[in-house]
């Protein structure tokens, strides 16, 4: 019965970014050192929801009122 409560708490959590669009329409992702990068492969990867959440609600109380943040589910680069 506990391994069942135990597993029912786990849940996945694919890796995330906190990306935003700056004045409406240029996208920019969070860095790790809390500033915007127009580069996405600065991004901070958030591999964990608590972690991704209190980023993604710092990144809104310093983004302007213009700004449309959000998490964005992290995909891994394809080499062509």
């Amino acid at each position: 019965m506990q391994e069942m409560l135990r597993s029912a708490m786990i849940t996945n959590f694919a890796p995330h970014v906190v990306a935003a669009l700056k004045d409406g329409d240029r996208p920019v992702w969070l860095t790790p050192d809390d500033r915007w990068s127009a580069d996405p492969r600065e991004a901070e990867i958030l591999n964990e929801e608590g972690h991704a959440t209190v980023q993604l609600l710092e990144a809104r109380s310093f983004a302007g009122p213009a700004d449309f943040v959000r998490l964005v589910q992290h995909s891994q680069p394809t080499d062509a």
